[in-house]
């Protein structure tokens, strides 16, 4: 009797493992077309909706099903919003082999769609409201009036706390153009989006880098790598902040951490 356990053993051992091939199988023939089909079909558990993808994909469920997402592949214009949840863009290309072809590729979240996803949430002034200005000042000893709004950065020169429209560097289709520094102090390297508009109207606050540069641009992007005097920041981007007309007006300002407001 004893000679019959080791039999009885290996027999249990072989039909589990025997079972183990048979599930694996079982998964990997329910992928079709790099997905798998949805729990909320009530068909598999949720061991089956754990899809392994290779090094630089992610894991993610489209339309219900689980598939692997890679920058450069193909994707589905109409699925843009779902694709966003994993930080990818669903983006028209033409390839020059295919001139006529329209065709749309993933590209990865950059930080600065990350910052843009951001609503602006700047304040609206009634009729006869006073303007708010940013509390203004020289936060170094060589360089101008800057506003101050508490942190970094700090945008200047704004010697009355306003953009002075009569001391504008120039004109171009309507825009008044204002050449704007904007400082940080050692250790603040950005990035930084800058969006903007008029509180007492309906004008936007645009961006460009000269004043024969294309149709300027409504958001500023910005690093601090440069340095100046004492290892304080200069930021590097566009180099004029252009509105139309003299009025109040805002900037919303966005780091990774922070959102501020500078009204001017």
């Amino acid at each position: 009797m004893r000679d019959a356990e080791p039999r009885h053993t290996f027999s249990v051992l072989r039909l589990a493992s025997t079972a183990l091939v048979a599930a694996a199988f079982f998964v990997s023939a329910m992928a079709v077309d790099g997905t798998t089909r949805d729990l909320a079909a009530g068909e598999y558990s949720v061991a089956t909706l754990v899809k392994r993808c290779s090094r630089g994909s992610v894991s993610a469920a489209i339309n219900g099903r689980r598939t692997c997402l890679r920058a450069g592949q193909r994707c589905t214009r109409r699925n843009d919003a779902q694709y966003h949840r994993y930080r990818f863009h669903c983006h028209e290309a033409r390839p020059l082999a295919e001139p006529r072809a329209s065709l749309a590729t993933l590209e990865r979240f950059t930080v600065w769609d990350t910052l843009a996803q951001r609503p602006l949430r700047l304040p609206r002034m009634e009729p006869g409201e006073a303007c708010r200005r940013t509390h203004a000042r020289r936060v170094h000893p060589h360089w101008g009036i800057a506003l101050d709004g508490g942190e970094p950065p700090y945008p200047l020169p704004f010697p009355t706390g306003a953009i002075d429209q009569t001391r504008s560097d120039g004109a171009r289709n309507g825009w008044r153009f204002h050449k704007t520094i904007w400082l940080g102090p050692p250790g603040f390297f950005g990035p930084v989006l800058v969006r903007g508009r008029q509180l007492d109207g309906q004008d936007e606050v645009r961006f460009a880098y000269a004043l024969t540069d294309p149709p300027p641009v409504r958001e500023l992007r910005l690093e601090f790598v440069l340095e100046n005097l004492d290892q304080w920041r200069q930021g590097v981007g566009m180099r004029y902040t252009l509105v139309r007309r003299s009025g109040c007006y805002a900037f919303q300002v966005d780091g990774v951490d922070f959102s501020r407001t500078l009204i001017f």
